[in-house]
């Protein structure tokens, strides 16, 4: 179903977001993404959106943003996020 091909630069700049929300959880500029920037909007129109929409990303006006902005986010949160970017990259490996 995932209409996304291995080499699509959509899903290294999938993978970027998610190791910087991993590596900095505490930062909200790495959680804060803007919905219509150059490289975020082909990720936010294709099914990668769901699979963010399902560790918890939310669209906030301009922004899909996971986590509030005034709080880190909770190991479990990483987690998950940390799992997704795993998953991502298995479905590479597979693909190519």
């Amino acid at each position: 179903r995932m209409a996304m091909i291995p080499e699509d630069p959509s899903i290294d700049t999938l993978q970027k977001y998610l190791t910087n929300i991993i590596n900095h959880p505490g930062e909200p500029k790495y959680r804060q993404l803007r919905i219509r920037s150059t490289k975020f909007a082909p990720i936010w129109q294709s099914p990668m959106r769901g699979l963010l929409l399902a560790v918890g990303f939310v669209e906030q006006g301009a922004y899909a943003e996971l986590g509030c902005a005034q709080f880190p986010l909770s190991r479990d949160r990483v987690q998950e996020v940390a799992v997704l970017s795993h998953l991502v990259n298995q479905w590479r490996k597979k693909e190519s």
